[in-house]
């Protein structure tokens, strides 16, 4: 049986080696992944912005909240299960197109290309779509989300700093959390 490289090492080939091992470190290495930290949670404030965070059942807006994060190898793709106390954030991440990284939270797929700079991964946004089992329906630009994320080394040096910001366009800022994480791998 083939061992297949974890999803983000094939997206981004030989340069995954610039990636600082403590990025590296809250990444699939093995068949599971378990990190954890604590996350600054933010909400837009206009009356939009908090029906749409109340609707998806996002983690309510927090200075200081503990976050699990548990990624699980399933094919070839990773289920990312993020815990914000007790609020529970699920998506499926897969290689699409070849160095594309489609990531899906139930029907919306938000398709991402990954650069290496500093050590840390950024994730540039590359399009959104609905899904439908194999089909896709890409959203326009002025109704898709946008999502701005980046991962780099925390100040304290020993753990990865996470960053993610949502919008959607005329609503604006819908959601963002960013925070320190530390992960471990096993079998």
């Amino acid at each position: 049986m083939t061992l297949v490289a974890p999803l983000y090492e094939r997206l981004t080939g030989e340069s995954w080696k610039q990636v600082n091992p403590v990025v590296r470190a809250i990444h699939l290495h093995a068949d599971i992944l378990h990190a954890e930290g604590v996350f600054q949670i933010t909400h837009g404030k206009n009356l939009l912005a908090r029906l749409i965070n109340w609707i998806a059942r996002m983690p309510p807006a927090a200075e200081a909240k503990p976050i699990t994060l548990t990624i699980e190898r399933i094919g070839q793709g990773e289920r990312w299960t993020r815990l914000f106390g007790d609020k529970r954030l699920v998506s499926f991440q897969e290689e699409h197109d070849g160095q594309v990284v489609a990531e899906r939270f139930g029907q919306l797929e938000i398709c991402f290309t990954l650069s290496i700079a500093d050590g840390g991964v950024i994730y540039h946004q590359h399009s959104a779509s609905l899904r439908f089992g194999a089909l896709r329906v890409k959203l326009p630009r002025w109704m898709a989300p946008e999502v701005i994320a980046s991962e780099t080394v925390a100040p304290s040096k020993d753990r990865s700093y996470v960053s993610v910001g949502v919008s959607l366009p005329v609503i604006g800022h819908l959601l963002g959390y960013q925070g320190e994480l530390s992960g471990r791998g096993s079998h």
